[in-house]
């Protein structure tokens, strides 16, 4: 069975369009990078694109996308693709 919501052929590039700070990994203004180079190979883009803010709110302590709940402190959270009833992640601090 394959799920509707899963895009194979992402139309869209990356192009960095101002460097403000130093940054290790983006040296060169202009750089374009592909879609597929910005998500795990193997993980299905929608997945990943859907939970890296909740990967990044945990890794910061931050605050996630609107309507999620979080608390100071909270190493672990619960987020899923788009598709309804689809796959969910626990994303969960290693520390």
């Amino acid at each position: 069975m394959e799920c509707e919501y899963c895009i194979e052929d992402f139309n869209f590039n990356i192009k960095v369009a101002d460097i403000i700070t130093k940054c290790k990994y983006h040296k060169v203004k202009g750089a374009l990078y592909k879609p597929f180079a910005a998500a795990p190979k193997g993980l299905c883009r929608q997945l990943f694109y859907s939970v890296y803010p909740d990967c990044l709110a945990v890794l910061y302590n931050g605050v996630p996308r609107c309507g999620k709940t979080r608390v100071k402190g909270m190493r672990e959270i619960v987020s899923q693709c788009p598709a309804p009833c689809g796959v969910k992640a626990r994303i969960k601090s290693k520390e």
